[in-house]
């Protein structure tokens, strides 16, 4: 293999890393917190507010499970 298949390799990995990086750092970018927003004014309210709901519910959704029957 030669010097200039190793440089290649090395650049494509690099590449890779620096890819998942610049996807992170898009996909889950930082939300710096505001103080004061989740929280109730008690000068607003003597009590606190009902909550709106009572139940929370997660739907996961499997879309791959075909495509991963084929592969195992």
């Amino acid at each position: 293999m030669g010097l200039r298949f190793t440089l290649a390799l090395v650049l494509a990995n690099a590449l890779i890393l620096y890819a998942i990086y610049l996807f992170a750092d898009g996909f889950f970018p930082y939300k710096p917190l505001l103080s004061g927003l989740a929280e109730y004014d008690t000068v607003e309210f003597e009590t606190l507010p009902a909550a709106p709901f009572d139940r929370v519910v997660f739907v996961v959704i499997d879309a791959l499970r075909r495509y991963l029957n084929i592969l195992i």
